[in-house]
């Protein structure tokens, strides 16, 4: 059976099949316009555990179109690889597509309709899986999947991160020598070279990028990828052992409470069986039947929603981080603010952007504090360097530009903040509730996107985010609490820019209520106390 895959989620090889060795990735791209003229490159990069190349020859391209072992070989718009051949300290390699010239042509990834990356067994000539990537905006280079080393598997994920600044950010952040070797710049260049021997020709029923399109003119359809089969060598002695390096158990480093919970059903109550969840890595939120009552819900208002089921997979490391900020946010506001900034605001022309965070006048548990998290958002990607000076005591970060990193220190850490507080709040007083982030829905002709909702026990629970300003917002979300017609309390402006005392008063004047981050757990506890003394006994 294919497995579709959605963005953040994996796929074990060994689940499959303990015995695959030879895989094909495939990646086809369909044009919004057959008019419009677009070109594409596409990368193989074979990182470290630094998740860095060790060298220039670990970027698979066009001009170096395979690894000197031939572990990995593309072939047009086909990566060939081969799991026992890869060198052993060789973590993960991530499949790249890069629009070519995109600074010189004004081009990026929002005149592609859809990119669809495909993962097939070579040796059985059999599609395990596929990834469709959608609504692009202004990226011009996509991190498309990840093949990567997990215990002594290997899993194949769905990742879709945009750079905005397209190869050059992805060169320095993997570690690339671009100054020693002129031809790793391969999106300055005209059309690709295939110098490759692999035989990928036909058999297997995978897509095969046609050639550059030199006149937008001519008769075309708006997909330009062919689809000929690929052409299977004979295998290999399967009983060979591959060396699967041990890699660290997932969220293993995180700083935060990770809470293994012995609790009942997510959406029933009063189960005879309980399950272990680790509320800070499961999909158990994204399913269905855990946020259906919250359809349900609207439903009787005449609502239609639109629920993001991705928003609420909390096996990536988006959560953690964004609590272990807003547990700290008094101190840890001085290294969020600074990259927010920064982030904000990117001249394109440059393409390293850094952050200095001065230690020295902070107390030894502050400073600590901060080279702790610090650590963390290297650890998980969140900067592409870290560095810690201890003589000068001096922090330097350099920034990731990918678009969910962006988005993440613009306000989207908060929603994960708020949503996991609500989440523990509710698994440890063993409490029935459904959940949504970043759920859409219209009500006449006004659009909104509810950043945090829940039913606890039946009651709503609504939560608006904001981290920065949030008075422009106020009687619009005051009319849409009457229109749902949900008390005052369980209506929620959760801010970051105001204390105690101003957040009571601006609660006393409006009609919603403003909760800061550090009072949000105490707030909803004294919510629903009654809720959790009848549960509790």
């Amino acid at each position: 059976m294919i497995k579709n895959l959605p963005q953040g989620e994996n796929i074990s090889l060994n689940q499959i099949d303990s015995k695959i060795n030879e895989l094909v990735v495939g990646i086809k791209w369909i044009k919004k316009s057959s008019d419009y003229h677009i070109e594409v490159d596409y990368r193989a990069f074979l990182l470290n555990k630094q998740l860095k190349v060790r060298h220039n020859n670990d970027v698979i391209f066009d001009k170096q179109p395979q690894t000197a072992n031939k572990s990995v070989i593309l072939k047009e718009n086909l990566f060939k690889i081969q799991l026992d051949l890869i060198d052993s300290d060789i973590q993960r390699i991530a499949f790249v597509l890069t629009i070519r010239e995109a600074y010189q042509r004004q081009q990026n990834c929002n005149a592609l309709e859809k990119i669809i990356v495909k993962l097939f067994d070579f040796i059985n000539r059999k599609e395990l899986a596929n990834y469709v990537l959608q609504h692009f905006t202004n990226e011009t280079s996509i991190i498309l999947t990840i093949l990567y080393r997990h215990q002594a598997d290997w899993k194949f994920k769905a990742v879709g991160q945009g750079y905005v600044e397209g190869l050059n950010v992805l060169l320095n952040q993997f570690g690339v020598n671009v100054l020693s070797d002129s031809t790793i710049k391969a999106d300055k260049n005209n059309t690709p070279q295939n110098n490759s021997t692999v035989n990928i020709k036909a058999e297997t029923k995978i897509e095969k990028q046609s050639k550059p399109i030199t006149n937008p003119q001519q008769n075309q359809s708006k997909s330009n990828q062919k689809l000929p089969p690929v052409k299977i060598t004979p295998p290999v002695e399967q009983n060979k052992v591959i060396d699967k390096t041990n890699t660290p158990a997932k969220k293993a480093k995180s700083k935060t409470k990770n809470k293994v919970i012995e609790t009942p059903s997510l959406t029933e109550k009063n189960q005879p069986n309980q399950q272990i969840i680790d509320i800070y890595n499961t999909k158990s939120l994204t399913l269905k039947e855990h946020y259906f009552p919250i359809v349900l819900w609207f439903n009787q208002k005449l609502i239609k929603v639109k629920v993001n089921e991705a928003a609420m997979d909390t096996s990536g490391f988006f959560d953690e981080i964004a609590v272990q900020l807003g547990d700290h946010y008094s101190i840890l506001k001085d290294v969020y603010k600074p990259i927010k900034a920064q982030q904000r605001n990117i001249n394109k022309q440059v393409y390293i952007k850094q952050v200095y965070i001065e230690l020295k006048a902070y107390s030894k548990s502050d400073a600590e504090l901060i080279k702790s998290f610090c650590q963390e958002l290297y650890d998980y990607s969140f900067v592409a360097k870290y560095w810690l000076n201890l003589n000068q005591g001096k922090i330097t970060l350099h920034l990731q530009t990918a678009t969910r990193i962006v988005q993440f220190f613009n306000g989207e850490w908060l929603e994960w903040f708020g949503f996991m507080k609500v989440v523990e709040f509710c698994h440890q007083h063993k409490l029935n509730f459904a959940s949504t982030r970043n759920m859409k829905f219209s009500i006449l002709h006004d659009s909104y996107e509810i950043d945090i909702f829940f039913l606890i026990n039946n009651q709503p629970l609504f939560i608006e985010c904001k981290s920065g300003e949030f008075r422009p917002y106020i009687d619009r979300y005051s009319k849409l609490r009457k229109r749902l017609s949900i008390d005052k309390a369980h209506f929620i402006f959760l801010t970051t820019e105001l204390d105690e005392k101003k957040a009571k008063g601006l609660t006393a004047m409006f009609d919603i209520t403003f909760v800061i981050e550090s009072q949000l757990v105490a707030y909803i506890e004294n919510l629903f106390a009654k809720m959790t003394l009848k549960i509790g006994g």
